[in-house]
């Protein structure tokens, strides 16, 4: 069997977004094959594919635990135990780094690492950008297999860059664009703040604590279906524990996911750390979130709204305007801070009425969207 990772290139790719500009097809037998959910990608000049790639194409056994949350590969009587720390552990004893992370619930791994481990060869035919992995049965040179889908990168990269054309004229046309997010809940007060958003035709995002999930279920499944966002914003929003190591935000993340799966049967890769991500949060702590393919916002408008008890809601529109037009002249998008309070309910009709006078378009914040966050922005 031959397997090609073709990967064509417009652009850069980071390491914490997988560019919309790179295209990757896979080859096996010298034929293409699709993908039906999570794609391959391209990430500082070494693709990824799927684990689903190696079970399903190359038909090897590789078993996801969930629960465990270790990856385990079985190849010829051994196994190699992969954790959640990115060590693997073979039954050789050995110990020693592996390069994974989680995109839209599926393990991401590194198609060569993989590969070497499970028996396979590998080649690179630069003129394409063509990643190659085979074995014995291999057909046809390397030379051969550039000929052959050379002309069909082209017209990928001319339909790509079509569609971007075509993505920054909508863009320009667009209506003024504002998210709305609200911590903490949700609770008693998220029912008129739901109201309310309904009564303008506004969408917004629920970064929401397990505990007050598992209080108000039928809460999470109206945000849900009235067509709001949701986020997770953790467990205990105890400062201490939520930066307690490594992977203690990560680990109430998880934690926060499982309970909405358990409650509404859907996950969200979209979070927010409690007080923001800075000054508390460490390198090493994001890293972690983002391995996993969650994406973490922060925001650039502070309603004010928690600053105090019963904070007079005409002060929380004043503050909220102000931001708002200081942050539109600097040509950045808004992205607001509210808490689940009633008093935060009682100032969003007349916030909601100001952003409509204005041409504003609500919306709830995408996993695609690049995270506004205090680490890249």
């Amino acid at each position: 069997m031959v397997v090609l990772i073709l990967l064509s290139t417009i652009g850069s790719v980071g390491a914490e977004e997988v560019n919309l500009n790179t295209l990757v097809f896979i080859v096996t037998n010298d034929e293409m094959v699709s993908f039906s959910d999570v794609q391959p990608v391209l990430i500082h000049g070494k693709p990824y594919v799927p684990m689903s790639f190696f079970t399903e194409v190359l038909g090897e056994n590789i078993i996801w635990n969930e629960l465990s949350q270790n990856l385990f590969i079985m190849k010829n009587n051994k196994i190699l135990i992969v954790k959640v720390d990115k060590h693997a552990i073979s039954t050789e004893s050995e110990d020693f780094p592996f390069d994974f992370f989680m995109r839209d619930g599926k393990v991401m791994a590194s198609y060569k690492f993989v590969g070497q481990y499970l028996g396979y060869d590998f080649s690179f035919i630069p003129e394409g950008t063509i990643a190659r992995i085979k074995n014995k049965n291999a057909l046809l040179s390397d030379e051969e297999i550039y000929s052959k889908y050379k002309e069909m990168i082209e017209e990928k990269k001319q339909r790509l860059i079509e569609e971007e054309e075509r993505k920054k004229v909508e863009a320009a046309n667009a209506k003024k664009t504002i998210y709305l997010t609200f911590d903490d809940g949700p609770n008693q007060y998220t029912l008129k703040i739901l109201d309310t958003l309904k009564e303008y035709h506004a969408k917004a995002t629920f970064f929401m604590l397990e505990g007050n999930m598992k209080k108000n279920r039928e809460i999470v499944k109206r945000i849900i279906e009235e067509g709001h966002a949701v986020g997770l914003h953790g467990v205990t929003h105890v400062k201490e524990k939520v930066y307690a190591s490594t992977h203690s935000i990560l680990n109430e993340m998880n934690i926060a996911n499982n309970t909405l799966e358990k409650l509404t049967d859907q996950r969200t890769l979209l979070v927010r750390v409690p007080y923001g991500s800075k000054p508390y949060m460490k390198k090493e702590q994001l890293e972690a979130l983002e391995s996993w393919g969650y994406r973490m916002w922060d925001w650039n408008v502070d309603s004010g709204d928690s600053r105090k008890s019963n904070m007079p809601p005409d002060t929380i529109v004043d503050s909220t305007k102000a931001q708002i037009n200081q942050i539109q002249k600097s040509q950045k998008t808004p992205v607001v801070l509210f808490h689940d309070l009633k008093t935060t309910s009682q100032a969003l009709p007349t916030l909601l009425e100001y952003l409509n006078d204005n041409d504003y378009d609500i919306k709830p914040i995408t996993p695609d969207l690049q995270p506004m966050n205090w680490w890249e922005n």
